[in-house]
């Protein structure tokens, strides 16, 4: 059974041969660390994690759901740790200053 019919049958409450198995992405500090413990270093993407632990293929279409004309992203306040940065939705954001981001929205 292929993604996109597991997907349907789900929700249209058919049986499945298994329940849609899908990931979201991972940080690159987690991607580093699962280096570091064996997962082979040709993994760099998410697209690449997909295919290595057979995770159903997620598609879509692109589509801008934000606001016409966008606010000009900008950052607000930088230190070592923190970032205060205005997005393009105008959302004024701190997170703190690593690769990935965690964020508080202001």
């Amino acid at each position: 059974m292929s993604g996109r019919e597991r997907w349907n049958r789900i929700f249209n409450f058919q049986k499945v041969d298994r329940i849609f198995n899908c990931e979201f992405g991972w940080w690159t500090e987690t991607l580093e660390r699962w280096h570091k413990e064996g997962l082979p270093k040709e993994i760099k993407t998410n697209g690449d994690g997909d295919k290595f632990f057979k995770f159903d293929p997620i598609g879509g279409v692109p589509v801008n759901m934000g606001l016409i004309p966008h606010f000009e992203e900008k950052i607000i306040d930088e230190t070592e740790r923190y970032i205060i940065k205005q997005e393009s939705d105008g959302v004024i954001k701190k997170s703190l200053n690593l690769k990935f981001k965690r964020y508080h929205i202001i």
